[in-house]
């Protein structure tokens, strides 16, 4: 993998935050309602199955 593909590209010219590519990382917040927190619970677990690193805190 190179760097350039962790490191994914800007989700748009005035949002650095969001990244987007195959390996890159974004920050997300935990959701506040339960639909939506199962929703980000699923993704956990498909990206914990294909052995991505998903970092919590």
């Amino acid at each position: 993998m190179l760097l350039e593909e962790a490191i994914g590209k800007p989700a748009s010219s005035f949002d650095f935050n969001r990244r987007t590519g195959k390996y890159a990382w974004t920050e997300q917040f935990y959701p506040s309602t339960a639909s939506a927190r199962r929703t980000f619970q699923i993704t956990t677990q498909k990206a914990l199955h294909l052995k991505l690193p998903v970092i919590m805190t």
